[in-house]
């Protein structure tokens, strides 16, 4: 009796459970102001040298760098930019974009417990000020506004795939 309960109980418990186990990221779908891609894998050295070529090409600033053994972080002023034309046609007046890298390690070496190579992700944000509201706020982006985010993370992951690496 006691092991028949406890198998139906189980049999509830275990699709709840992974129903919480679910991934919350907004990479490529959905509603929402912000675009996360995986970018790839690169040395410590190709993350930081790379990411600032991305980060000049694309005319942005960093606000914030730094990093730890555990991660490299740069993060980007918020860079004023053309409405999109889908975004103009639902009432936007200005946009700004920013976006934020993680790069966090992959493999680590016993000898010196330092990252060799690290996973790479960025995460692109989107402001917006409307005709109808006098604050910057966050919406979901537009079909054009995830291409502009997409091309910038293409970017980078192709110079992860196809640079020399350097350690």
């Amino acid at each position: 009796m006691l092991k028949s309960s406890l198998s139906v109980g189980l049999c509830f418990l275990i699709p709840v459970l992974i129903g919480c186990a679910g991934s919350s990221s907004s990479s490529g779908g959905g509603s929402s102001s912000s675009y996360i891609a995986n970018v790839g894998t690169a040395t410590s050295y190709d993350v930081r040298d790379k990411t600032q070529r991305l980060i000049d090409k694309h005319h942005y600033v960093v606000f914030r760098a730094e990093e730890s053994q555990d991660m490299i972080y740069f993060e980007t002023e918020w860079k004023d930019r053309a409405p999109f034309q889908d975004e103009e046609e639902s009432g936007i007046l200005q946009a700004r974009t920013r976006f934020i890298l993680e790069a966090r390690p992959r493999i680590r070496t016993e000898i010196a417990g330092s990252s060799d190579l690290n996973n790479v992700r960025l995460i692109f944000e989107n402001m917006v000020l409307r005709e109808s509201s006098p604050e910057w706020i966050y919406l979901p982006m537009t079909a054009m506004c995830k291409s502009y985010v997409r091309k910038i993370a293409d970017d980078l992951n192709t110079d992860f795939r196809t640079g020399f690496r350097k350690f």
